[in-house]
């Protein structure tokens, strides 16, 4: 929560393959995921494999494409979706073929008296407990697949899309995660931020002429720029760490929300509790709203979908007044989700999405505005958890910006990894 006022945030993804797989022969199952009656496509649906950890999600419009190697080819595939029965289909039925795949809203039974005995804190505090029980002990690795970008009034200053693996330590320890590069690429058709690009300029200059008069050579005044921080892949598993979502479910912070039951969903054939969390008044500059989707059974938070409106700290506003900056609409939302493998509870897919809007004001009419979006996203496609260590330090990506530790493209490495049509060819 306290690095949220930095915006670190997602774009969906569509289909992946673990990079150890390389050298096998692949097979590809592919389709639209669409609601039964309304034939709307879904959005971000989960894919995976029965009792394995690889898996993906569907894009924006509901396909997702999945190259799989062909040794699983009579597995079993299975796309859930919160609040519709689950699909579970042979993948050699499913493999080579353009699929429409129509998964049924849960119908849920009305009934005259709902009985809860427990209120939804004591329900949180389960979660809690239960640590230990649906989340795992030991050190593991998530191979997947991660994007960024920038948007700023629809031309692209940043997107990085890159297969990583991502060192997460278990539950109880206070270690950070951290990651490693496998293969990325980025655009060639990259902008320049424009807000507050002529304010920079000005500086600039003016540091020039500064320097001019001391006799200084101008390579000594720094080039103006302005960037947007990410974090990059592993402040987004921190993101995920079930240690760092206690802001809703530590009894400390109990007095900051209030807490109320809406109706029970299912998701991936499990009955699960729904909380909504409102909070009573702003943390951290921002007002929250969140839904925490809690297996019934096991009391493990599955699904947390979160959203937070920002207002500008007070201590900024008679800056921004003088230089003349409005910002406003400043939003972001989060999804995080956990797939359970063999009884345990492993992060999915975390998707976070950031909006804010602003306007500069010079002397005369100039007028700078922009709208931005700022997205992130990681899809775990694959769980490594035998025999974990960290990683060297020496492989371990830098604060510096991921576009700059990308290096060469490389076309063969991406042939078998499917790709959604706004990204690269």
């Amino acid at each position: 929560m306290k690095q949220i006022i930095y915006f670190i945030f997602t774009l969906t993804v569509s289909a992946f393959i673990p990079h150890h797989l390389l050298s096998q022969e692949y097979l590809n199952v592919s389709g639209l995921i669409i609601d039964q009656k309304t034939r709307k496509p879904l959005p971000y649906a989960s894919i995976g494999i029965a009792n394995r950890h690889e898996g993906t999600i569907s894009n924006q419009n509901g396909f997702f494409s999945m190259y799989l190697v062909d040794s699983l080819l009579n597995d079993t595939l299975i796309i859930n979706y919160l609040g519709y029965e689950s699909f579970i289909a042979p993948i050699d039925q499913l493999e080579g073929k353009n699929n429409q795949i129509k998964l049924r809203p849960v119908s849920t039974r009305i009934e005259e008296v709902v009985i809860r005995p427990l209120t939804p804190e004591d329900i949180l505090e389960r979660v809690k407990e239960n640590y230990s029980i649906n989340y795992p002990q030991n050190p593991f690795i998530a191979e997947g697949f991660y994007l960024q970008e920038i948007i700023e009034n629809d031309i692209y200053i940043d997107f990085v899309e890159a297969y990583v693996d991502i060192y997460n330590p278990p539950y109880n320890d206070t270690s950070k995660c951290h990651a490693r590069l496998v293969q990325g690429r980025t655009r060639e058709d990259l902008g320049d931020i424009q807000f507050l690009k002529r304010l920079a300029e000005k500086q600039y200059e003016k540091q020039v002429r500064k320097a001019l008069r001391k006799g200084d050579t101008i390579d000594t005044v720094a080039t103006p720029s302005i960037q947007i921080i990410f974090g990059g892949p592993q402040s987004i598993a921190e993101e995920a760490n079930i240690r760092n979502i206690n802001n809703f479910y530590d009894k400390k912070t109990f007095k900051k929300f209030n807490y109320t039951f809406e109706e029970n969903t299912w998701f991936a054939g499990r009955e699960l509790y729904v909380i909504r969390a409102k909070s009573k008044r702003k943390i951290d500059h921002a007002s929250i709203d969140a839904q925490l989707f809690i297996d019934k059974e096991s009391y493990a938070l599955v699904i947390l979908k979160a959203d937070m409106n920002f207002d500008i700290p007070a201590v900024l506003k008679p800056v921004l007044s003088l230089l003349r900056i409005k910002l406003h609409g400043i939003q972001m939302s989060q999804n995080v989700e956990y797939k359970m493998v063999n009884n345990r509870w492993y992060p999915h897919k975390t998707i976070t999405t950031g909006y804010f809007e602003g306007t500069k004001k010079y002397k005369g009419k100039y007028e700078e505005y922009s709208y931005t979006t700022i997205k992130k996203a990681f899809v775990a496609t694959d769980i490594q958890n035998k025999d974990v260590k960290p990683f060297p330090e020496e492989e371990l990506l830098t604060d510096k910006p991921l576009r700059e530790q990308i290096g060469e493209y490389e076309p063969t490495f991406w042939q078998n990894r499917t790709k959604i049509e706004y990204q690269i060819n």
